[in-house]
């Protein structure tokens, strides 16, 4: 485990991730994973309820060339970087092998569960948009034919400040939450994948996972649906391989200059002035 900025983020391989996974799926307890990059971090170290937030949860995973980087300059080495992309595609990957059960997936839900798929392996994608949801579904149903698929027209616009971040004391936004909350235990999945957006998103598993007894897992994915459902294409994996997907985001979206200044400027220059106060105190 590596700590940056009081942020804890544990040091496995995507192979030893997909084994905690199956663990999770096994021992009837809840649980959720936070995939953490540059600019999280950054929003935990200025606030420390946040960062409690990611701490309290069962996994954090590397997700930024930006944290694997700083975590050697910050008392360790860590192994892997592991997007919520990739948890995803590994995840439907491999979900017979978790457990003897066949999977449904669905991105919202318009219906109770029903008897004939009781034993269904239940997965549900909550946040993007509606389109997006719908093209993800249709790619990831070709990718993971050994999963049934189904998607809803249920549909969670939320209202947002004006720095892009889901106001959650906004009153439209209890009451669709409210909502989403009776939606998801009327479907009663085993795995939600929750696509809000950090950090609201990672607020709301903790908020909300212990309202949801079906859930075994829960995993905070961002933009990960956007990408799959290809409103956003994800960079040649050579250009992931070289840790150059935010120069790539960047091409596509030029309104997360900021974001991507933070990650590759301000995470950098922090971590480098952690270094130095460590330094002076030995």
């Amino acid at each position: 485990m590596v700590n940056i900025f009081s942020l804890n983020v544990d040091n496995f391989t995507k192979k030893q991730v997909l084994g905690k996974i199956s663990e999770f799926l096994a021992d009837g307890r809840q649980h959720w994973i936070a995939t953490v990059n540059p600019e999280i971090a950054l929003k935990a170290r200025k606030d420390k309820e946040y960062c409690d937030i990611l701490n309290k949860a069962d996994l954090r995973v590397a997700d930024g060339i930006g944290i694997i980087l700083a975590s050697r300059f910050l008392g360790g080495k860590l192994k892997e970087r592991i997007t919520g992309v990739d948890l995803i595609y590994d995840i439907l990957a491999d979900l017979n092998c978790f457990v003897n059960r066949p999977a449904v997936l669905r991105g919202g839900n318009n219906g109770a569960r029903s008897s004939d798929n009781d034993g269904n392996l239940r997965i549900m994608i909550i946040g993007a948009e509606k389109k997006s949801r719908e093209k993800a579904k249709e790619k990831l149903k070709k990718l993971f034919p050994h999963v049934g698929l189904d998607v809803s027209l249920l549909s969670v616009e939320f209202n947002r400040e004006n720095n892009g971040e889901i106001g959650k004391n906004n009153k439209e936004n209890r009451e669709m939450l409210a909502e989403l909350n009776k939606e998801i235990g009327k479907f009663a999945p085993d795995i939600l994948f929750v696509a809000f957006g950090a950090p609201f998103q990672e607020q709301w598993i903790c908020d909300n996972l212990s309202l949801l007894p079906s859930v075994k897992l829960a995993i905070g994915v961002g933009g990960a649906i956007d990408m799959i459902s290809g409103k956003l294409p994800r960079a040649p994996k050579i250009i992931r391989k070289i840790g150059m997907e935010w120069l790539w985001r960047l091409c596509l979206e030029p309104r997360r200059m900021v974001r991507v200044f933070n990650a590759i400027a301000i995470f950098p220059f922090i971590v480098f002035r952690e270094i130095l106060q460590k330094k002076s105190l030995t």
